[in-house]
């Protein structure tokens, strides 16, 4: 699944719109030109005349009369476009050549549909996550003390590594650390590389998104879309895992969200300020195997980078 459906037809109503505000202006401009000399008109109404008589010209086969038909045709034609140009009427835009403005390409989704869904999707995600405030560039290795400057800094190019070959067949990660290290800039930044290569990204913090799959497990709808859609994600990525409100739905739920995309190889990103240990106390034994068997650990270190970063805007 590279792009929801919803954010395609999204991208070609947009496109759809765009070319119709193109059509609308040159239709205003032409008719403007046509109303100050109609001349542009009777050339239309000639050239139609002369589709006409080809028509039948081809049918007998007079080739002198075709060949006359040609070139008054092509004089007719220089005349107009002479017309447009004084009166500065453009021609219409094609912004697409691929697909002429289809947004289709021999019945697949153009690349210039495809492009405005990924523009649209981080913007989705953006309405929901401070995707603008993170980025790569913006982790600031400066605040982590000497002694973890260089282990961050390997977790850095890791990450930024793992942003750049994202596949579906991409490692599992398992972000640990204390508060403020980091963890969830990182997530963010990697979502925010992903999401722009067209790959369907579903993000947020353990509390909400289990909050969400229960309430659409336990209503009358008997929908399961937000179920779905974390187990079909090309990327699931959850947020401070631990933080979550723990009962036995949870409990089932969390194993077999991480079961399921286990079994179709499609990767994960948990971040959590758990320890290892935490973690196996915390839930079920099926569930530590898989962190330890499937998982690649990063364990982050330092100090609290939002209370660093506090302390240096009061100063």
């Amino acid at each position: 699944m590279a792009l929801s459906s919803e954010t395609v037809q999204k991208a070609l109503y947009l496109k759809e719109q765009t070319v119709k505000k193109e059509e609308h202006r040159y239709e205003t401009d032409l008719k403007a030109a046509i109303a100050k000399n109609p001349r542009i008109r009777e050339i239309d109404t000639e050239l139609a005349a002369i589709g006409t008589s080809l028509l039948g010209y081809s049918i007998k086969g007079d080739l002198a009369a075709i060949e006359e038909c040609r070139k008054k045709s092509e004089a007719l034609s220089k005349e107009k476009a002479e017309l447009l140009s004084k009166a500065q009427v453009r021609e219409k835009a094609v912004f697409c050549k691929a697909c002429e403005d289809t947004g289709y390409v021999s019945g697949r989704l153009c690349e210039c549909v495809k492009s405005v869904a990924r523009e649209l999707a981080v913007k989705e995600l953006n309405d929901i996550m401070p995707l603008e405030g993170s980025g790569f560039d913006k982790f600031d290795i400066s605040y982590y003390p000497d002694e973890a400057k260089e282990k961050m800094q390997k977790i850095l190019s890791y990450c930024i590594s793992y942003a750049d070959s994202f596949s579906k067949n991409s490692e599992n990660l398992l972000f640990t650390g204390k508060s403020g290290l980091g963890k969830t800039h990182l997530s963010l930044s990697i979502v925010k590389e992903v999401t722009k290569k067209g790959f369907k990204v579903i993000y947020g913090p353990a509390q909400s998104l289990f909050t969400a799959a229960e309430k659409e497990r336990f209503s009358y709808s008997g929908d399961t879309e937000k179920l779905d859609e974390i187990m079909e994600a090309d990327l699931l990525v959850i947020d401070d895992l631990g933080t979550e409100f723990m009962t036995n739905y949870v409990q089932s739920l969390f194993y077999d969200i991480v079961n399921s995309r286990l079994l179709k190889k499609l990767p994960t990103i948990i971040s959590t300020n758990l320890s290892f240990e935490e973690l196996k106390a915390r839930y079920t034994p099926r569930i530590a195997s898989r962190f330890i068997g499937e998982y690649s650990l990063k364990t982050f270190v330092g100090n609290d980078i939002r209370v660093l970063k506090k302390a240096k805007e009061q100063k």
